[in-house]
């Protein structure tokens, strides 16, 4: 066993966050009598389970929901950590390769098209918006959603990269919302939620719309493709979703 002040030597933890650990429920080790914390090679087992779900970005309370479930065993977890790092891990490659290929066509070595230039970018990392995404609209439907898009990331991204660029350029443009061009793409943009993310309704997808200008979040990722790119997206949706209603 280890005291409080080895096991956060051994993991690089400070004691003032395994204290804190202990105090929520997250991480409770054994106390003596002397009231000294104990911590067991299971205690540094949990722990490092933590420190894994942490760096994917989940919030402490999910991941204590996580912990908790009684079917997860400690390989089941950390075969799933280990998917979940190896998507991080072929994502930040493909970000490293993509500030690499901006650097050479800063510098004219290269050319980079538009779509080149965003590969690698998302727009709603699951890991940072999941807990919000089960409040709103439940386990269930989160679940299900992982399920579809599991194996299908680069594929929705891409596809979102194009929409995007589209939009982008059509605002600058000032093309109006009405217009085919920006439709169309509201129009793959709704299918694309239905086949990859959930089965969400017209009334459901004008929420997300809206989201994309509020949501400071959303409204900087998407605005990476040109300052007011997120409005214009936002207002698209509006009217895309008025006309869609007034046919059904």
């Amino acid at each position: 066993m280890y005291l409080i002040q080895e096991a956060a030597r051994i993991s690089g933890v400070s004691v003032r966050t395994l204290r804190y650990y202990d105090k929520i429920g997250l991480l409770k080790p054994n106390k003596m009598d002397n009231q000294y914390r104990y911590y067991t090679n299971a205690d540094l087992d949990r722990l490092q389970h933590i420190l894994f779900y942490k760096y994917l970005g989940f919030p402490l309370k999910e991941i204590q929901r996580l912990l908790s479930q009684p079917s997860q065993s400690r390989l089941m977890i950390l075969t799933e950590q280990l998917a979940l790092m190896q998507q991080e891990q072929a994502k930040l490659l493909t970000l490293v390769q993509t500030l690499e290929q901006t650097i050479s066509d800063l510098k004219g070595e290269i050319y980079m098209s538009n779509e080149q230039k965003f590969a690698g970018f998302k727009y709603e990392d699951h890991r940072r918006y999941r807990t919000e995404a089960v409040d709103k609209y439940g386990e269930k439907v989160v679940r299900a959603a992982e399920v579809k898009q599991s194996g299908n990331e680069q594929v929705l991204t891409d596809a979102m990269n194009a929409v995007f660029i589209t939009l982008a350029e059509n605002h600058q443009k000032a093309i109006p919302l009405e217009s085919d061009s920006t439709q169309e793409q509201v129009g793959t943009l709704f299918h694309l939620m239905r086949e990859y993310v959930f089965d969400c309704s017209l009334e459901v997808f004008g929420k997300i719309g809206l989201g994309y200008a509020a949501d400071n979040r959303f409204r900087e990722n998407i605005d990476q493709f040109g300052v007011g790119t997120a409005q214009y997206a936002c207002d698209a949706i509006q009217v895309y979703v008025q006309a869609q209603s007034s046919i059904a």
